[in-house]
């Protein structure tokens, strides 16, 4: 039975590893204050959680999620 903490993790990974080799899907997706108040894309306080900079990042923040 899985959790839904590891079905948050594998989901977060799969996203951030798209967005690695897609500029443009990280571009929709990431946290941009300006472009989210005049477009109205409020989707990405939502989409944001799911993508990270680098593999660094993601493992960091995957690891903590996992042990919090």
């Amino acid at each position: 039975n899985m959790s839904i903490t590891l079905i948050l993790v594998i989901i977060t990974c799969l996203i951030s590893m798209a967005c690695f080799s897609n500029r443009s899907l990280f571009d929709q997706l990431k946290h941009y204050p300006i472009v989210e108040n005049r477009n109205h894309q409020y989707y990405r306080w939502l989409t944001s959680g799911f993508v990270h900079g680098d593999f660094i990042h993601l493992f960091v923040n995957m690891f903590v999620l996992h042990e919090f």
